[in-house]
């Protein structure tokens, strides 16, 4: 959802994107940037590891947080089917979602293709966002300072803080993510998912525009595309209401993965675009 066609172009980072701020190099537990100030910290956890927390921030406000684990439990459950964004190279698999948290949170697997990325720089305006890498090697851009992640190494990335994700190495990642508050995020990655695999990605007809317009409403408070025009955005939701009209939504039955087979929706308000987010 970027400039000209907004969609395609977060297909892959076969490249990284450019670092606006400089290098920043993650291994052994520790960061090396200029300008970047560290507070670590050690602690023994119950089953005797050694956690090191390394809180990294710039001089004018929190940047991240990442944990270098010595130990990494990684043989997650195996919860709900896998789904696949074969724009992004991504594959999915819901652990824990927003009704099973009470909307406290939202955890799933994540595969990532190598040179797959996931969509280009944004923000989730309210939620924070945790990333564990279980295998292989992640890349990261958070205000354009680059950082890769091993397994066992975790990222924090606060709500309203820039930031992509890709694989630029041979092997396959594999990743941990949670997002805090749950909010739609399960809805969001379905429909998304599913829009990506019957080719209703871009923005070339009026059907796609319709569609992606009363997407852009409805999870506004979920994820916001930085590289979007304003003019873009502001039109996108202003064409929301037309495209409820003409029967678009903002989920569909046949993107769900609950085990019950049923979404919130699609005739669920929350999943319909909110007046008071319009407002907002």
């Amino acid at each position: 959802m970027l400039n000209g066609d907004p969609l395609d172009q977060g297909r892959r980072h076969a490249e990284p994107p450019p670092d606006l701020l400089g290098d920043v190099r993650v291994g052994r537990g520790h960061v090396w940037r200029q300008e970047i100030r560290e507070n670590e910290r050690s602690h023994v956890r119950v089953d005797g590891s050694i956690a090191q927390i390394v809180e990294i921030s710039c001089a004018r406000e929190p940047l991240l947080a990442y944990s270098a684990k010595h130990s990494l439990r990684g043989d997650a459950p195996i919860v709900g089917p896998i789904i696949e964004n074969p724009l992004h190279g991504e594959r999915i698999r819901f652990l824990k979602t927003a009704p099973e948290t009470d909307g406290e949170l939202v955890q799933y697997e994540s595969w990532l293709a190598p040179g797959g990325g996931v969509g280009v720089p944004h923000i989730h305006p309210v939620q924070q966002s945790d990333f564990t890498v279980v295998a292989g090697t992640a890349s990261f851009s958070i205000h354009g300072a680059r950082f890769e992640l091993g397994p066992g190494q975790r990222l924090t990335v606060p709500p309203g803080t820039e930031h992509c994700l890709w694989n630029g190495g041979p092997v396959e990642a594999h990743l941990i993510v949670e997002f805090r508050p749950g909010l739609l995020k399960q809805e969001f990655s379905e429909t998304t998912f599913g829009l990506a695999r019957d080719g209703k990605h871009h923005l070339r007809n009026l059907r796609n525009v319709l569609q992606w317009a009363v997407i852009t409403a409805a999870y506004r408070r979920e994820s916001r595309p930085l590289g979007q025009p304003r003019w873009l955005r502001l039109g996108l939701l202003a064409l929301a209401p037309a495209g409820l009209l003409a029967g678009y939504r903002a989920h569909y039955p046949r993107y769900c993965t609950r085990s019950d087979g049923q979404p919130n929706g699609p005739e669920d308000p929350h999943l319909m675009p909110d007046t008071d987010r319009l407002a907002s």
